[in-house]
């Protein structure tokens, strides 16, 4: 090799576009970085880059909370917002920047960073939650939970008719009825985190809003499982779908039955400690680690498997208050920028502002709107003063960390088609 082609091999990665996605070619071993001192640069190495990244994101991540805090903004809303920052709406201007910063051979390495990391955020959040008081529903929250979810698909069915008369959408059509069922949703663990993050979790509105939002969840589950499954089994003539269900389940009762009670006896071994030992710890989230991978096998998402297993552990001492106490700085702090910067990287601001952008918008807006009023009223029938109906109705309509991660689970299926 001659000294003009005898580039550093570090440095080399080559790109090229398969159906308008850019793939990049690079070595394996690319973590070494000998220093500025013999030439190399930092940021050609994936460790080096990766942690520069983090620390990048962790700054804009606290000065855009920071920034918002007079609006009484959550550290979620600043941290998705830091990933639309970070992402097309500033360096994503500049090519030459944004390519030095966040370089196509690195965003698998901070996808993985991002997406283990994602899997323990969901625990803490689980964990946080005590299933026994979600058990105990009130009647009045399944009806505003039931009415709220269905006026939601209604608003948004209707509108759609209206606009696909006005305009009509061809292919794009399906896709917007799958926006208005994943927009109906009201997420639970999105609710929970939002309450608990308000300091409002304890308080009669918060337990009704976290009641109503476990009944939306179950509505949507429900139209998953049943109606949807159903129908793929009778248009497919396979009962396939019908057993990956089936394990799903058999799944869910395998966490229940098996791996919370080991999970428990592992925490409680040496009752004289006051402090979970770092053995018992590291042994939990290696059962996390595992709980995600067959997850995976099974077709369930590796954070939704982790949430609910947090869920149904002991939200209290030793176990429940330890485990958010260890993994609630790194996994809120470090971890979900990363995450949301991701889910900006992949934000195409061009493709947003398209020719069916406005209709789409619309219908969005009428799902939003069939969800407030669809809690409001009920919420009124049932004697709740206004001001909480109104409090209600905006909280559930709040999104979070959940959808994001449901809309990437759709984007990556969309992206393995190509």
């Amino acid at each position: 090799m001659d000294e003009a082609s005898n580039k550093r091999l570090d440095q080399l990665t080559s790109y090229g576009m398969i159906n308008n996605k850019k793939l990049a070619c690079q070595y394996i071993a690319n973590t070494a970085n000998k220093g500025v001192w013999y030439g190399d640069n930092p940021l050609h190495a994936t460790t080096s880059i990766l942690v520069f990244q983090i620390i990048l994101m962790f700054f804009v991540s606290r000065l855009t909370h920071f920034l918002l805090s007079p609006f009484h903004q959550t550290l979620l809303i600043a941290q998705i917002l830091t990933g639309i920052i970070v992402g097309p709406l500033v360096f994503g201007r500049h090519d030459t920047s944004f390519e030095i910063l966040f370089p196509a051979s690195s965003i698998m390495t901070l996808s993985t960073f991002a997406e283990f990391g994602i899997i323990i955020y969901f625990f803490k959040m689980g964990v946080q939650i005590n299933y026994k008081q979600l058990m105990r529903i009130e009647k009045r929250a399944v009806i505003i939970g039931v009415f709220g979810h269905i006026s939601a698909i209604a608003f948004g069915l209707f509108v759609l008719s209206i606009v696909e008369r006005i305009s009509p959408l061809g292919s794009e059509k399906y896709e917007i009825v799958g926006l208005i069922f994943f927009g109906a949703l009201t997420s639970c663990p999105v609710i929970s985190n939002f309450l608990s993050e308000m300091n409002i979790l304890s308080s009669e509105i918060g337990r009704m809003a976290l009641s109503t939002s476990m009944v939306s969840d179950a509505c949507m589950w429900i139209i998953y499982f049943i109606i949807l499954t159903g129908a793929k089994a009778v248009g497919d003539k396979s009962f396939q779908v019908l057993i990956e269900r089936a394990l799903s389940f058999l799944f869910f009762g395998i966490l229940y039955y098996l791996l919370r009670p080991l999970v428990i006896w592992i925490a409680n071994r040496e009752t004289e400690r006051k402090s979970m030992t770092q053995g018992q710890f590291l042994c939990i989230i290696c059962i996390i680690l595992f709980i995600g991978f067959f997850g995976i096998i099974v077709g369930l998402p590796t954070f939704m498997t982790a949430f609910w297993f947090g869920v149904i552990l002991p939200d209290g001492p030793p176990l429940g208050s330890i485990l958010v106490e260890k993994l609630d700085i790194v996994g809120s702090t470090l971890i979900v920028p990363a995450y949301c910067t991701i889910s900006g990287l992949r934000t195409s601001v061009p493709k947003i502002v398209g020719s069916k952008t406005p209709y789409m918008e619309v219908v969005i807006i009428a799902v939003y709107a069939g969800k407030f009023l669809g809690t409001i009223l009920p919420s009124l029938h049932y004697h709740i003063e206004f001001w909480d109906s109104l409090a209600l109705g905006l909280i559930m309509c709040c999104k979070g960390l959940m959808d994001l991660s449901m809309f990437n689970i759709l984007l990556n299926a969309k992206d393995s088609r190509v």
